[in-house]
């Protein structure tokens, strides 16, 4: 029971840690505006999205934009209901895997927020190195990045714990039955 209520109040921390930075950078910054947070790695830089994930589409008319968006959005909608419970189900790592899902959720969801209340997405985190720049991005990105990567490493060390339960398993059951080490 103490696992289900934690759910809901990891998906508000999060989504609430990316509303509120959205709205600092918002009210402290231009756009444009650099602030320094670490010389040649890190700044934050407040820039307006009007495309998707990384700007992408931000020139094509905007119907264009929508029709792409719902289409990538209702494709991957589809392939997590007929494939999540099967991914949580099968893990070794259960309540990690449903966390890493909140994570990728919420952080739509603030991105999701921010596009319907300004028709644009607030991006401050500018971060590279020297003049080899990464797209400029938010915490909403970073969540759903995490998010992903956490996922991509359960399903490995799942994998892994399978064939290393599978190997341990033949081994032992051949161990046994070998008339040599009688």
């Amino acid at each position: 029971m103490k696992r289900v209520v934690i759910y809901p109040f990891i998906l508000i921390v999060v989504l609430l840690i990316d509303i509120i930075s959205k709205d600092i950078v918002n009210h402290t910054m231009m756009e444009n505006d650099t602030i320094t947070i670490i010389e040649n790695f890190l700044y934050f830089t407040l820039v307006y999205n009007y495309g998707t994930t990384f700007g992408l589409f931000e020139k094509t008319a905007p119907y264009i934009t929508i029709i792409i968006m719902k289409s990538i959005f209702i494709i991957i909608m589809i392939y997590l209901i007929f494939n999540i419970t099967k991914i949580i189900k099968s893990s070794k790592y259960v309540n990690l895997s449903i966390i890493s899902f909140i994570i990728i959720i919420s952080g739509s969801l603030g991105n999701i927020i921010d596009r319907l209340s300004d028709k644009r997405v607030t991006d401050f985190i500018d971060i590279g190195i020297f003049e080899y720049r990464w797209h400029i991005f938010n915490m909403a990105d970073l969540f759903q990045f995490s998010g992903g990567i956490m996922i991509i490493i359960i399903i490995i060390m799942d994998y892994w714990n399978s064939k290393y339960y599978l190997n341990n398993n033949w081994n032992s059951t051949s161990h046994k039955n070998n008339p040599h080490n009688n």
